[in-house]
């Protein structure tokens, strides 16, 4: 993989704290391989009350996230990751989620 890779993006759209819609995060894309990044992590924040809905609505969002991309020729690759807050349950937390 050529390129500078970002392991601290906030990509998926109307997630968290991501952009508002998916045309945003596709412009983030756009600038980030302006800017030599070839891949990127989305790392949307992940506390230990996240739900199983949720969990499944940030995976949703990532794979129309990846099919836009590829459909409008960003050659940014974007890969699953998480903001982890430490708490004293993080390790269970952890292997609940896997």
């Amino acid at each position: 993989m050529n390129g500078m890779i970002d392991i601290h993006n906030h990509v998926v759209f109307k997630f968290d704290d991501g952009p508002q819609s998916l045309e945003e995060a596709l412009e983030m894309l756009r600038m980030a391989h302006q800017q030599g990044i070839s891949a990127v992590f989305a790392t949307s924040h992940f506390a230990e009350n996240i739900s199983e809905d949720l969990e499944g609505e940030y995976f949703k969002k990532l794979e129309q996230l990846r099919e836009a991309a590829k459909e409008n020729d960003i050659p940014v690759a974007v890969y699953s990751g998480a903001e982890l807050f430490f708490h004293h349950y993080l390790e269970q937390t952890i292997k609940n989620h896997r």
